[in-house]
């Protein structure tokens, strides 16, 4: 994961470059990425969130380079195909990175790009679904697994985490947690969106966040790294909207030097340039017809300069120095205040282990549980159970209640369940897997792992056994 994320910030800086953020916002945007306790909590594991959010960020480069060239196009497709072969939600991104292709096109160019990268995203696409299609696993069937039931599940079946409106619905308890993380770089950046989202290079920026805010609101299912996907382009509205507030500083011209400028001569500081016309009408200026000699008898001589041409004043040099200190405010108070809250959550996350209760109930029931038992565990432990051979193979809980094989071979449901190895589980999700929350209550912590016992190992208790962690009653 430091890999992916060294290439994430070098794209991340490269990005905002060609947004036209000057180098010490790219800079400070790459900063917030990389040093929010959030973006370290989540960019130290092994998601495939982290990997989708690389591709992601290398379409955007490509959606802006200044070439816009249809190369760069068929790059932005593949790289956006990528994302979803490494996360397949970050589709909802997608309508963004068109927005961006779109808004940094050249006219005479367009209609090509625009098929370069919508073929090329299809197609790789497409090869997942041809992939199933070879391996008989397109549709839904006996014996197999489904592209179509899977994805079937995954935007209908599966249960709602709720919306972050229901204060007791398990997406308000995941945005609490990162809120608790660290709460300045999200807010900080929502609230920088919508601004930005009148400054036309910043537009698409602030939508790629504002997009994944919105889902938050529907009654779906909410991943637990949800949140990677928002962290840079959170860092990029921040920094962004500094850049946009913060006036440009240009040496006086000689005009003004002479004094020949009048107003202009009082002030240096200037607005940022307009953004930069699309290739197509910058180019165009040149295709005007050649100068004729007639124009050029009729262009005035240099008699007709004599006197200096009239010079619209600047705005007041008062707005200026507003938006100066408004940005030395800003600035100012992140010093100040982010060191002190960032510096011992940014110790614990580099400094504490967070994983070590998962992997030593692992390793504790591989060396103490015999082969023959069932268990019933979370992601993270089922991989190390798998990996190290125990049979029958461990069920991952979710299955325990969803999965229709599991419930045909697991007939009594949670009777036939021996130990859960499992954390805390939110209320919503144990009122959405009722088999899940009925063994937990029949069951009996063996051993504990953690400071807080965060991992436990549980004996299921099947009725008329004994409550005790060893029995030797036939059945129990």
């Amino acid at each position: 994961m430091f890999v992916v994320h060294l290439v994430s910030c070098a794209l991340l800086y490269l990005l905002a470059r060609r947004l036209a953020l000057r180098r010490v916002f790219s800079a400070a945007a790459v900063l917030l990425f990389s040093l929010a306790p959030l973006a370290v909590w989540y960019q130290r594991m092994a998601f495939l969130d982290n990997i989708a959010v690389m591709w992601v960020l290398a379409a955007l480069v490509c959606a802006a380079s200044p070439r816009r060239s249809a190369g760069a196009a068929i790059w932005a497709g593949v790289f956006m195909a990528f994302a979803f072969w490494s996360k397949e939600t970050t589709l909802i991104l997608l309508p963004a990175v068109y927005l961006l292709l779109r808004q940094n096109r050249d006219r005479r160019n367009w209609r090509f790009v625009r098929q370069n990268f919508l073929g090329f995203l299809t197609v790789i696409c497409g090869l997942y679904v041809l992939y199933a299609v070879i391996k008989n696993e397109l549709f839904e069937g006996a014996g197999h697994v489904s592209l179509i039931g899977a994805t079937k599940w995954q935007l209908f079946d599966r249960p709602a985490s709720g919306s972050l409106l229901n204060a007791d619905s398990s997406t308000r308890s995941m945005a609490n947690l990162w809120l608790d993380i660290d709460p300045y770089l999200l807010c900080a950046g929502v609230v920088a969106a919508f601004p930005a989202l009148f400054v036309r290079r910043l537009r698409v920026v602030a939508i790629l966040l504002l997009i994944q805010l919105a889902f938050m609101f529907r009654n779906g299912y909410m991943p637990y790294a949800y949140v990677t996907a928002m962290l840079p382009f959170a860092a990029l509205c921040v920094a962004g909207m500094l850049d946009a507030l913060l006036p440009y500083y240009r040496p006086p011209t000689a005009d003004a030097a002479r004094g020949r400028s009048g107003d202009m001569a009082g002030s240096a500081l200037h607005d940022p340039p307009r953004d930069p016309a699309p290739a197509a009408e910058t180019r165009s200026l040149s295709l005007r017809p050649p100068i004729s000699a007639l124009t050029l008898a009729s262009a005035p001589t240099s008699a007709s300069f004599a006197a200096p041409l009239p010079v619209a004043a600047e705005p007041a040099v008062l707005g200026t120095w507003i938006r100066l200190v408004a940005v030395a405010s800003i600035v100012t108070a992140g010093l100040l205040t982010l060191p002190e809250h960032w510096a011992p959550k940014l110790h614990t996350a580099l400094t504490a282990d967070d994983s070590a209760p998962s992997r030593d109930a692992a390793r504790w029931y591989i060396e103490n549980i015999p082969d023959g038992n069932i268990v019933v565990t979370d992601d993270n432990i089922w991989t190390d159970l798998e990996l190290a051979g125990k049979k029958p193979e461990p069920v991952w809980f979710y299955k325990l209640d969803l999965d229709p094989a599991v419930r045909e071979k697991l007939k009594n449901g949670w009777q036939d369940v021996d130990y859960f190895i499992l954390g805390d589980l939110t209320p919503v999700i144990l009122n959405d897997l009722p088999m899940v929350a009925e063994g937990l209550r029949n069951s009996i912590v063996v051993k504990s792992f953690g400071d807080h016992g965060e991992i436990a190992v549980r004996k299921v208790i099947r009725p008329g056994c004994p409550a005790t962690p060893t029995t030797t009653v036939p059945g129990c």
